[in-house]
């Protein structure tokens, strides 16, 4: 098992890769733009989180286990 960090969504669009771009985002995450927007203002994790597993970014909608900034996977 390994800790998996969190991020939000904020957080990576501030990224200099993604620079807010908010379609660019919602295409990396395979949700809607709408989704992403729906989500940008929960800034500390509580309603979504963002994991970054196995080189790949997959978005997760917020449940009691994965409330802190990581989590364990595997």
């Amino acid at each position: 098992m390994q800790m998996v960090p969190m991020y939000t969504i904020r957080e990576l669009l501030a990224t200099p890769a993604i620079k807010w771009n908010q379609t660019k985002l919602a295409g990396l995450l395979h949700i809607n733009r709408s989704t992403l927007r729906k989500y940008m203002n929960d800034t500390d994790n509580k309603r979504h989180s963002v994991l970054y597993i196995e080189s790949k970014y997959r978005f997760m909608h917020a449940t009691t286990e994965n409330t802190t900034k990581g989590v364990i996977y595997g």
